[in-house]
Order: C-alpha cells, then structure tokens, then sequence
C-alpha cells in the first residue's frame, strides 16, 4: 500500500481526460455512424442531424462534451481530494507495472 499525500494537479487532469475521452468519442462516433445511415441518434438545437453531418457532429459534440466533463470533474475532483488529504493521508492500491518494451 502507497501512502501519498496528493497526486499532482497534471496527472489528476490526464486521468479525468483519458477516462472521459476515451469513453465519449467512441460513444459519439457510433451515434454518428447511426446518423449517417439515417437514425436521429445526433441532435443539435432539437434538430436531428442525419447523414455525413451527423457524424461529424456527434464526435465533435461528443468531444466537446469530453473536454467540459474533463475540466469540471478534475477540478472538483481534485479540490476534493485535496481537501480529503486535510484530514487524512490518501491510500492507493498498487501494483507492479512492468517496463514498456520488456518483451523486446
């Protein structure tokens, strides 16, 4: 078990960003693809959009989207986590990461 009194601002936003956008993009650019084949999965001021519009609106909302979710929830997450470490050490789990390029 790690003891560490608080993650860097840097590596709280990087994983707030890879979390939310490696989870939203891929979402948005299904609803795009189902857009571009004519389902109104893709909306913008309550309008459908279909067709090669429709994906590229839906990832660009989905990142959009990513970007807000990102900077709201590292911020507030990590105010939280500092003030957390106020009253108590932070305690990670960790495990043994092996070196990148071990099997070369």
């Amino acid at each position: 078990m790690l003891q560490h009194k608080l993650p860097t601002h840097r590596s709280w936003v990087r994983l707030t960003a890879i979390s939310a956008y490696c989870s939203l993009i891929p979402f948005g650019l299904l609803m795009g693809v189902f857009a571009m084949f004519g389902a109104s999965t893709v909306h913008f001021e309550g309008e459908p959009i279909i067709g090669i519009a429709g994906l590229l609106a839906g990832v660009g909302i989905s990142m959009i989207f990513a970007t807000a979710i990102t900077v709201f929830s590292a911020s507030f997450g990590y105010a939280g986590l500092w003030l957390f470490s106020r009253f108590s050490p932070l305690e990670f789990d960790c495990r043994n990461a092996s070196p990148r390029n071990e099997h070369l």
